[in-house]
């Protein structure tokens, strides 16, 4: 066995190492940070990571494989298929439940996005075209929420009725909107926005979170859920880019 032979071998165990190192990489920091409260846009991250680390684990199997190959080394070729044969059946899988998940995530908050513009829309009905008050807008709309009822707390906030017991919304008022009219405010003009966990929130957009909510796909662009004021009198629901969250109208002039 010449020094050539024996260094190609050496280096195609030493890929294969890094091929099942990175398989278990995503299991790793999964089981650093499950103590920690993430929004779903970081667990989209996350999912984007794991695209990452298994897309390098195959073409680093494959280099072990070549590499064991050109000195007939099989052990080096045996585990080289394996960890490539991990490496795409969990890729495969992923993109699957990709395929299911990420859709149903993003039409979920844009149900919750509907129900909480219809309610605000039947508030505003109840008072004369009035918007809630950009100080107790949460509670207003909860008291209106109890004489409709297809409409809950749930409504304010995604993740359920409540949050260690206290009443939560990862929902924002337009601060700029306080003590108007619908019938006085531009089009398209933002009146709530997705934000942090709080609530009675009021502001503009130095509320919005760090990081906004997936596209449909790992690697699509990221954005925001808004409710704007739409034509006569109405509210829309829409998923804003971040690119696109500058230009926005947050003033109510006409």
């Amino acid at each position: 066995m010449t020094k050539s032979e024996n260094k190609k071998r050496i280096l195609s165990l030493c890929l294969v190492l890094l091929c099942l190192a990175l398989l278990t990489g995503p299991c790793c920091i999964d089981t650093m940070t499950q103590k920690t409260e993430f929004r779903d846009s970081i667990d989209y991250k996350y999912q984007n990571f794991m695209v990452l680390f298994y897309s390098a684990a195959i073409v680093v199997g494959i280099l072990a494989i070549k590499t064991a190959h050109s000195v007939k080394f099989m052990p080096g070729i045996v585990w080289g298929y394996v960890g490539v044969g991990i490496s795409v059946f969990i890729f495969l899988a992923m993109l699957f439940l990709f395929a299911l998940h990420v859709p149903h995530r993003k039409y979920y908050r844009l149900f919750v996005m509907q129900n909480l513009s219809s309610a605000t829309q039947y508030y505003c009905e109840q008072n004369k075209g009035h918007l809630p008050n950009a100080q107790t807008w949460c509670d207003q709309l909860l008291k209106s929420f109890e004489k409709v009822e297809d409409y809950s707390l749930g409504t304010l906030a995604g993740k359920g009725d409540s949050y260690d017991g206290e009443k939560i919304s990862d929902f924002a008022f337009n601060i700029n909107l306080d003590g108007y009219k619908i019938s006085e405010i531009e089009r398209k003009t933002v009146l709530l926005f997705t934000a942090e966990l709080g609530w009675n929130q009021n502001g503009t957009s130095d509320l919005l979170p760090p990081t906004g909510y997936p596209g449909l796909w790992p690697f699509v662009k990221s954005g925001y859920y808004f409710i704007f004021i739409g034509p006569d009198s109405t509210f829309t629901v829409e998923f804003i880019k971040d690119s696109k969250v500058d230009s926005l109208n947050w003033t109510p002039s006409k």
